[in-house]
This record gives structure tokens, sequence and C-alpha cells, in this order.
């Protein structure tokens, strides 16, 4: 391409990142960044890199003792609940549950707010158990039980709504509650139980209850809730940057958003102020370029794209006013008379204005800036 100009990154990109972040190694393993610090991510099977992380929503993890099952109510008198060194996840330790009887389940409540929620736990190794493991959400304001979300058997075969992947020896189970059946302020169980037969034991780590649609890096707790606060990821003043024009620029973004369900997820605008953006966002079927101007928001069509894979979005603005973008090598398409961005411009990741609300955690695989306008050619060429 015309004129590249690599600039460091330490030069150009300002996070905000209050909380220490859990992402994956390249081996597979979890491993915690300090606060402060770009959290760079692989995926926990391949190691390939996914690029940095950056969790614009803050999200609470309301699950009590993620990590020591002998905390939960019943854990004394009904389970039989060991230490292993070494071996979670993260490379500490986890923990294995054993019922010796037919009676009695291990719980840990929580006072949840309604609306939905991401739940998520460890497990491996079942063994002895003729019946299943069974998992479940349970109001115990209202007694009902809201969702058997996951079973499993002794042979490792699991059931239920949850969904299940395979990382290293583990398995982590997520589930999407939807809130249904629960009230704000209702307490909320969280129930393990070995069914009615006896003799069972699993292998167990970091149970999670974090309200909202969209699953977080682990948060880690003990006895109290915990919250990870919200990345802000932006690049500053790019008005005044020397390698930013403002009156006609190109924008390229590698990138794989967490969910689709929130907007704007990339945007160019002023540095105070809400009513200019030049932004893109994933919305359901694929990626679409907007423009807000003045209250109003204007967009292209949106270009499909599997947005459970990383993607390569490029758009640029015209001297002539013209919004061009392309992702991952589709033909180009046009939002004509986009207005140019004013001066003192900043490049938000993870929100759509300044004075927008976040959207989805997103990792960053590449990003460039360009001083001109890229053609629909060029766009189309640098996405493929």
């Amino acid at each position: 391409m015309r004129n590249m100009k690599t600039v460091p990154y330490a030069s150009m990109f300002t996070l905000s990142a209050p909380s220490p972040k859990w992402v994956w190694n390249a081996q597979g393993q979890l491993v915690e960044i300090p606060a402060g610090q770009p959290a760079w991510d692989h995926d926990p099977v391949t190691g390939e890199p996914l690029g940095q992380r950056i969790e614009p929503l803050e999200a609470l993890n309301l699950a009590k003792y993620s990590e020591d099952f002998m905390q939960w109510q019943g854990a004394s008198e009904y389970y039989n609940i060991t230490n292993n060194v070494g071996g979670a996840p993260d490379g500490g330790d986890y923990q294995t549950i054993e019922k010796p009887g037919q009676v009695g389940v291990l719980t840990s409540e929580i006072t949840a707010p309604a609306g939905p929620a991401v739940v998520r736990l460890w497990f491996k190794n079942p063994q002895g158990f003729t019946g299943d493991w069974a998992f479940l959400l349970r109001n115990r304001d209202t007694a009902s039980n809201l969702s058997y979300f996951l079973y499993v058997d002794s042979s490792g075969g699991t059931s239920g709504p949850a969904e299940v992947e395979q990382i290293g020896g583990w398995m982590r189970a997520t589930f999407y509650y939807d809130g249904s059946g629960h009230s704000e302020g209702d307490r909320m169980i969280l129930y393990a139980n070995a069914g009615p037969a006896s003799g069972g034991s699993l292998d167990i780590w970091g149970y999670e209850y974090v309200p909202g649609v969209v699953a977080s890096s682990y948060i880690p707790t003990a006895g109290v809730a915990a919250i990870r606060a919200a990345d802000v990821a932006t690049i500053e003043n790019v008005g005044t940057a020397a390698w930013f024009n403002e009156n006609a620029f190109s924008i390229f973004l590698e990138a794989q958003v967490a969910a689709a369900s929130l907007n704007g997820f990339f945007s160019v605008s002023p540095a105070s102020g809400t009513e200019y953006a030049i932004l893109f966002r994933a919305i359901s079927g694929g990626i679409q370029a907007l423009q807000r101007f003045e209250g109003s928001t204007r967009s292209t069509a949106v270009v499909p794209t599997d947005l459970t894979k990383p993607f390569r979005v490029a758009a640029a603005v015209t001297n002539g006013g013209e919004l061009i973008m392309s992702v991952n090598g589709s033909p180009a398409v046009v939002l004509e008379d986009a207005a140019v961005a004013p001066g003192q411009t900043i490049i938000n990741f993870g929100r759509g204005f300044v004075g927008s609300g976040p959207s989805a955690a997103m990792t960053v695989q590449g990003f460039r800036s360009f001083k001109y306008a890229l053609t629909a050619s060029e766009l189309q060429e640098l996405t493929q």
C-alpha cells in the first residue's frame, strides 16, 4: 500500500484496564495479566494468537468461592471434597467432589438481578457414578427449578442446554440463561448434585454466574462477588497526529467479537460530544458501516460475515464525502454524503462513539490507519 508507516503500540494506543484479566497463553493455560497491561489472547486449543482482548463491558461474577467448593452449603454434610495440587486451567489447584451417599446437594446461594446471565463451570474426569451429575439453577424465593442446564454421566457424556467445549483435559460448560422465572432481588441457588445414586466423583473448577448476555474473561471469586472493570481502548487526538488525515482517511481492522448482539464496536468520533461518528458494527448476519451526524444514523447494507470467526474490515472516507467499506474481500459498499471528521478526533475500540455505551468484547489482531482514502478495489484487496 502507498506510504505506509508503522507506529509503535505504546505511542499510539491509550488503554485503561483497571482490573487484571485472565487470557489464554500459547501453551493453552489461563494466565493473569496485571491491570493496565494489554491482554494478548490465544486460541486455547491451537495456541494461535487472537490479538489483544478488549472488554468494554464491566462484568460481575456473583458466584462466591468460584474455586473452593468446600465453602458451599452441603459440602461437609454430604460430600467429600479434596484439593488437587496443580492441573487447573490456570495451572493452579482444583478440587474433586465426591458424594458417598444418596442424600444431599451442594449449593451456593446468591442474590441476582433480574434478567439474563452467563453461567460457566469447568469439569473433568467423572468417575464411578451410575447416574448423572446435574447442575441446576433454582429460585429459592419461589421454590422453582429454573433450568437443569447440564448433565454429566460417568463416561463424560453431556446433555442439557449448556454449550460444552473441550479445552486441554478439561470441559468448559457455558449456559446462556434467559432470565425467565427470576425477578429482581430473588435468591438464586446454584446446585451441583450427584442424583439418586451414590459413589460418584467429579473434578470441578471455576464456577461463574455473570449477569448479562456476553461471556466475560474468567473472574475468580472468594467469599464475595468480584468485578472485572470495563476496558477503555482508544487512540487519542488523532486529528493532530502526523499519521492521520482528518479530511480523507482509511482504517483497517482485523478482529473478532464475542457477541454480535451489541453494536458499535469501533468508531472514529470527536474527543467530546456525541454528534459525529464513522463506525463499523457487528449485527445479526454481518458487518455494517454507519455514519452518525446531527442526531441521525445512516448506514450501508450489511455485508454477510461469519461472526464466529475473525474478520478483516477496511473503510475509507473520501474528500468527496463517501464512506466506502469492504469486509473479507467483499465488493465494497458505499454510503454517499458522509460528513468528514472534525479536528481532535478519537478512535474508539469497543464503543460506537464518545458518549455511547460499550459493546461486546473483542480481540484486535491488526489495526492500520492511512492518511488518504483507499479506493474500493484497494479496500477489497486489503481485506482478502
